[in-house]
């Protein structure tokens, strides 16, 4: 089993506890324009091209913000309004609420876990990236976004695998691939 899978498993056990013990299930739900998501996933591994990649992935994270809740969607985006003021606290308060309302919608985790990785609070940004991917481990933001934190955490290894589960999803990604080679050339060249 590789570290980044058991990571993951790691973490989405913890988050089941906490989440069950907070009554909140991180179940999958799946809503209205899921086949619209699969295509467009399935486009986005296919395509090479950098700029019709990121069209796609742009499509894609449309999609996903859309909870099917015109209640939840309202708590996003007003803590979004929040966070971009500064109001940390008063978004982490929303983005609370959005969650324990709809669950099984990743972008209210991910959303949550930007703000905590902002906030230099990685324990949870991580914790809550693993109930995104609980949900959808497709999610090609979460996996950025926890390679990020491995790269504050100067984990080397589990941002190279963070990387390459977001190039299998999105390819095209320029960005992840030179840093993917970065490391690879960095973790060829560690003594064992």
């Amino acid at each position: 089993m590789s570290v980044r899978l058991l990571t993951v498993l790691v973490l989405a056990g913890l988050l089941q506890c906490e989440a069950a013990a907070a009554g909140i299930p991180c179940q999958p739900s799946r809503h209205e324009g899921s086949e619209t998501v699969d295509k467009l996933l399935a486009d986005l591994r296919q395509e090479a091209d950098p700029a019709r990649a990121n069209r796609i992935a742009g499509r894609v994270i449309s999609a996903w913000s859309q909870s099917g809740s015109a209640t939840v969607d309202l708590l996003l985006s007003s803590a979004e309004k929040a966070a971009g003021a500064g109001r940390n606290e008063a978004a982490l308060d929303l983005l609370d609420n959005a969650v324990a309302l709809a669950p099984g919608h990743p972008d209210g985790w991910n959303r949550r876990a930007a703000l905590h990785y902002s906030m230099n609070r990685f324990d949870k940004a991580m914790a809550d990236l693993a109930c995104v991917l609980v949900l959808e481990p497709r999610h090609f933001l979460a996996w950025s976004e926890l390679a990020a934190i491995y790269r504050e955490l100067d984990w080397k290894q589990q941002e190279f695998d963070a990387l390459m589960q977001l190039l299998r999803i999105f390819p095209a990604d320029r960005e992840a691939q030179s840093r993917a080679g970065e490391l690879a050339e960095e973790l060829a060249d560690r003594p064992l």
